[in-house]
């Protein structure tokens, strides 16, 4: 539906002789290759280059640094970074020309991307810190904290625990301000689980115990539940790691309780592969193999 709702808007602006037009539609038709189901990454890069040519002929800056960030993220996928770090320059020469912070912004938010799969963690780090100052500078707070997530899984990826509990820390006391329950939820889930990456078990225990007084206000049907099993099996595995397993089981009896709320298979799946976990680490041989056949 969306690729025919494309076509028939391109079909229009040609009518029309409307150029501008009728590149956003090859750009919109381009996107529509490159990220849904029907995924034809060619035929995506086609229409993208289409629409560069006409953006090229009208001079049309703004358009041209969009497709050009369009063509970064399709190198992305394809893999080819080095090929996407060329596009992504060339619109952030453009977005620095015109002084769009909105495109400049996307554009550091995809070189960090790029640089962060090229393991470069340093020039990664410099492109979101950038990103961070335009969020900042603007006001857009829900870019803010993605950029402080995205800052935040760099360090843990380089398991700078230390660092990367800053960046969450902030997130949470944001959000606290914002009252933005769903990132502050999301801020101590990761948070608890670097914590219990740490050895840090009681500090763990803490996190999800205040995720527990925060779930309470949130309705999200299925994505509660999803937030709870994860709370709860991460309970139950710091108290397998600090020796109680009675506490430890009863988490996860609730986590498995949650999961199957959700009637997802695969979420039901992952409980059962982290209680196996847990009974293994408790020296209950019998029923770590009786859940991982579950």
């Amino acid at each position: 539906k969306p690729k025919s709702a494309i076509s028939k808007s391109m079909e229009a602006h040609e009518n029309l002789k409307n150029s501008f037009g009728l590149a956003a539609s090859y750009a919109g038709l381009g996107f529509y290759y490159s990220f849904s189901k029907e995924v034809e990454l060619e035929k995506a890069k086609q229409n993208f280059e289409e629409a560069v040519r006409i953006y090229e002929s009208l001079n049309f800056k703004d358009g041209l640094a969009i497709v050009y960030s369009m063509l970064g993220d399709y190198y992305y996928t394809k893999g080819q970074l080095d090929e996407g770090i060329i596009y992504f320059n060339k619109s952030l020469k453009i977005s620095l020309e015109t002084g769009n912070k909105f495109l400049e912004g996307t554009v550091y938010d995809g070189l960090g991307r790029l640089y962060v799969a090229k393991g470069e963690f340093g020039n990664a780090k410099d492109f979101y810190e950038k990103l961070l100052v335009i969020n900042e500078n603007t006001g857009n707070k829900i870019g803010y904290k993605n950029t402080l997530y995205s800052l935040a899984s760099l360090y843990m990826q380089q398991l700078s625990y230390d660092k990367a509990l800053e960046y969450l820390n902030t997130i949470n006391e944001k959000s606290k301000e914002d009252n933005d329950l769903r990132n502050q939820i999301n801020a101590l889930k990761q948070i608890g689980s670097i914590y219990y990456n740490m050895g840090q078990y009681e500090e763990s225990v803490k996190k999800y115990k205040e995720i527990l007084t925060l779930e309470d206000k949130l309705n999200f049907g299925k994505f509660r539940s999803i937030d709870l099993m994860e709370v709860y099996a991460g309970l139950g595995e710091c108290f397998g790691q600090i020796g109680d397993k009675e506490q430890g089981e009863k988490y996860f009896q609730q986590a498995l309780k949650e999961a199957g709320d959700t009637k997802d298979e695969g979420a039901i799946g992952y409980i059962y592969m982290r209680l196996g976990g847990f009974y293994s680490r408790v020296n209950d041989s019998s029923k770590s193999i009786d859940a991982y056949k579950k």
